[in-house]
């Protein structure tokens, strides 16, 4: 019984997401300042995965690149899904 409702409580954390926040940047350079937000948006651009630099942690982003490329440097709060160090995101805010 125990393992059935660990197992329960582990996907409904893991349904509903959470929320992150960090600077937005790219996996190449890893900037964490906005001065540095025209690069960011060109890597991005160019092919580089997006990232959020969260303290110490880096997430790899999916989701929408044009948005990834809007908030390029900018601080941001991110709310997704978590899968290792991939964050699916479904909405970004500053």
């Amino acid at each position: 019984m125990k393992k059935v409702l660990f197992g329960s409580a582990l996907f409904a954390i893991t349904a509903f997401g959470a929320s992150f926040e960090g600077v937005l940047s790219d996996a190449k350079c890893k900037h964490g300042d906005e001065s540095k937000a025209g690069c960011i948006s060109k890597c991005i651009e160019g092919g580089s995965d997006a990232v959020l630099l969260s303290g110490d942690e880096v997430y790899t982003l999916k989701g929408d690149k044009a948005e990834f490329v809007k908030h390029a440097g900018h601080k941001v709060k991110i709310d997704g899904a978590l899968d290792g160090k991939v964050l699916t995101v479904t909405k970004i805010s500053m």
